[in-house]
């Protein structure tokens, strides 16, 4: 879950929600979202606790041309928008698509 922001919107991916909005009630016990940490917790239980602390900790922060994600150290990351601008400007060649030519193409 690097870098480990939006874990709290996990419920929301596999279809359970925190909140009722026909009975205006929380639903934090819900079958749902339980059945979702429940699957985060098999998911990185294996890792133990504070392993991937230690791994993030030698890592650079997002703005960086460090950023793990940016130097392949991570293969994958849950960011916002404004990656791309860091892609762009750490990174461009992550930003650039092979196409061929007309010519190139016959």
């Amino acid at each position: 879950m690097e870098p480990g922001w939006f874990i709290n919107f996990t419920p929301y991916w596999f279809g359970a929600s925190y909140f009722d909005d026909v009975t205006g009630k929380f639903t934090l016990t819900s079958p749902g979202v339980i059945r979702t940490f429940r699957m985060d917790s098999r998911l990185f239980h294996p890792l133990h606790a504070g392993r991937d602390d230690q791994f993030q900790s030698g890592m650079s922060g997002v703005n960086s041309s460090q950023n793990p994600f940016l130097t392949g150290a991570v293969v994958m990351e849950q960011q916002g928008c404004w990656t791309a601008n860091y892609i762009e400007d750490l990174a461009p060649a992550m930003n650039r698509w092979k196409r061929f030519s007309d010519q190139e193409r016959q």
